[in-house]
């Protein structure tokens, strides 16, 4: 497939308590970063934004509960600026817009621009172009950001937050090897964030607003949860881990009485769910050229999806390729299958390529969807595929192919890496190195199916994250 240049980032949600389980949405963590031993490497709170003008100047500070290296990036049309922070989560009553009335700066806005991996976003809409600088204290868990020379002063530090109710008890319910509850005794008035971590495999709770007065529960020696930690994140934010023995999907409910938060989790099997694999482009459409003569797209895909079909097949998931030769097929036709034999997801399959004056120059693998159902699923199957096949991941991006944006299921397009590029190009022209982007593919289908029950469906969640329209660079 040709080069196409990024679009949207994939904006993660989790499901509905009492309507669906939340689909798996994956995050690169470290391997041993329980918030109990290494809480710095889960992602940091944005604790507070405040901000002092003058006409001519301003200076916005950010407080964080970890420190933070902000990555700056600049736009000339419309001028702004804006700063990202890695490893980042919002708190539940943040405000995300500020009005500014200097002659410099429009307006700041401060929003969760990806949710899996967690990617804060601070933007300045500047009324022309100005420099904007950032200095850190605190050890970098303070950041000024200074807009026209001095800025318009140093904001004042915001009062420390205080805890507002306690977590009085914890308890593990209903344990099976494929599901389990853990509840929560808290006041009402504490808000709840969910997120999901991998590597390993673990669901997170933020209470916010809550002191920590109860001990972690001891899950059953062979459930679905491995381990419970709960540990006193910042002055009045509990974070609550949960260590899961395989993955699986979440929701959070909200009760009355002293048991007020429920933690629902629920592992799916992937044996007999149904996959469409597509292997893109074929006969008369070659797809884009490799790095040497004769390595074309069309052949290496339809070798990586029959060996998708193989591995998933052992497995147990039923799989139906759209070609499994070399035949042209319709575009339109190959959701049109999906949805005819009412598949559990679809998975189009690719190479991409650079044009002609900048071939070579860019490697790694993307993934591309469009409905509102798919982007947990490609931010499951980048990192799979990226992890097995150790190239960049260079992002989950959302454009309206015909093959992701016909289907009524969770649907991607993975571009597997650059056949132009001479390493990626190498590794595609090899079995081996087609198996390995089989396997990559295959382990983000398995992951993705047990983290959603078939009899389940998918909806925005009340806690999502903010709206990439408010957050956009």
């Amino acid at each position: 497939m040709r080069f196409q240049s990024a679009a949207r980032a994939a904006r993660s949600w989790c499901a509905l308590a009492g309507l669906c389980l939340a689909a798996l949405a994956t995050a690169p963590a470290a391997a041993d970063d329980s918030a109990t031993t290494k809480p710095i490497d889960q992602p940091a709170l944005v604790e507070s934004l405040s901000y002092r003008q003058t006409d001519s100047g301003l200076t916005v500070r950010l407080d964080l509960s970890h420190p933070r290296d902000p990555q700056k990036t600049v736009l000339r049309e419309p001028a702004k600026v804006y700063f990202d922070l890695r490893a980042a989560r919002l708190r539940s009553d943040q405000t995300q817009s500020y009005p500014l009335s200097n002659k410099l700066v429009s307006a700041v806005r401060l929003g969760q621009f990806t949710d899996s991996p967690a990617v804060a976003r601070l933007v300045f809409d500047l009324r022309t172009a100005a420099e904007v600088t950032v200095t850190q204290e605190d050890g970098g868990r303070t950041l000024l950001f200074k807009v026209g020379g001095g800025g318009g002063g140093t904001p004042v530090a915001p009062s420390p937050r205080q805890p507002a109710t306690s977590i009085t008890k914890s308890a593990m319910q209903a344990e099976s090897a494929q599901s389990a509850t853990l509840t929560l005794g808290v006041g009402a008035s504490a808000a709840v964030k969910a997120f999901y971590l991998t590597q390993p495999d673990r669901v997170v709770m933020d209470v916010e607003g809550a002191a920590l007065r109860a001990e972690p529960p001891t899950p059953a020696a062979d459930g679905l949860v491995s381990a419970v930690h709960m540990t006193q994140f910042s002055p009045d934010v509990v974070r609550v881990t949960v260590d899961l023995r395989r993955p699986c999907g979440y929701a959070v409910t909200r009760g009355t009485g002293e048991t007020n938060v429920a933690l629902r989790l629920v592992s799916a099997e992937a044996k007999g769910r149904l996959v469409i694999i597509d292997p893109g482009h074929g006969g008369k459409d070659p797809g884009c050229s490799g790095y040497k003569p004769g390595l074309v797209e069309k052949t290496v895909v339809l070798d990586i999806g029959l060996r998708v079909q193989r591995i998933l097949e052992a497995k147990g998931v039923r799989v139906s390729m759209t070609r499994a030769d070399d035949t042209f097929i319709v575009l339109g036709d190959r959701p049109a299958l999906a949805n005819k034999l009412g598949a559990d997801l679809f998975v189009s399959i690719h190479c991409n390529a650079m044009p002609d004056d900048m071939k070579g120059q860019r490697s790694g693998t993307e993934l591309y969807y469009y409905t509102p159902q798919s982007p947990d699923f490609a931010s499951v199957m980048l990192q799979a595929v990226s992890a097995e096949a150790k190239l960049p991941a260079r992002g989950t991006h959302e454009r309206a192919f015909v093959v992701v944006k016909g289907c009524s299921m969770p649907s991607v397009l993975v571009e597997t890496g650059y056949l132009d590029h001479a390493g990626d190009g190498a590794m595609l022209d090899s079995p081996a190195g087609r198996e390995t982007f089989a396997r990559g593919i295959a382990a983000g289908v398995i992951r993705y199916l047990q983290a959603r029950p078939p009899t389940m469906g998918t909806t925005a969640a009340s806690n999502a994250p903010a709206s990439r329209a408010e957050n956009k660079g």
